[in-house]
């Protein structure tokens, strides 16, 4: 990303997703992936049709090394049975790290040549299955 001294603005946004099924067990898998820009995500939505709760676990890599930097709780039905909500996988409470934008909401600040990554820290349950989505933006000056 071009460092300036102006405000930024979006210059392009982006989707990354993975969903997780039982045959991937505890595989840690790519979400997103910047390449050589710096990019901000500014939403993550995780929704499980999964009769048990779980946990996704959210990793940024390096190129080599997966650093795991939270652990999310997804209630059994996440967003798909019509009583629990989709999870706000941003949420300060979970990931307290978190910056913020101009609007107080939390973003992960995402360096080119690294990737966000998840996995289930166990495996879904056979039939059911559990999606991670990204909203990515890259911001550069006007």
């Amino acid at each position: 990303m071009t460092k300036a001294n102006e405000p930024p603005y979006t210059q392009k946004f982006d989707h990354g997703s993975q969903t997780f099924v039982n045959a991937d067990g505890t595989t840690i898998k790519d979400i997103y992936d910047p390449g050589l820009e710096d990019v901000i995500v500014t939403s993550l939505s995780i929704v499980s049709d999964d009769t048990a709760a779980l946990n996704a676990a959210l990793y940024l890599n390096d190129g080599t090394t997966d650093y795991q930097v939270g652990l999310i709780p997804v209630p059994a039905g996440s967003g798909t049975d019509g009583t629990n909500p989709a999870i706000n996988g941003l949420s300060a409470a979970v990931l307290p790290f978190l910056s913020s934008d101009s609007a107080s909401n939390p973003v992960l600040k995402i360096k080119s040549t690294w990737k966000l990554r998840a996995a289930l820290s166990v495996a879904a349950t056979t039939g059911k299955t559990v999606t991670v989505v990204a909203t990515i933006e890259d911001f550069e000056a006007a």
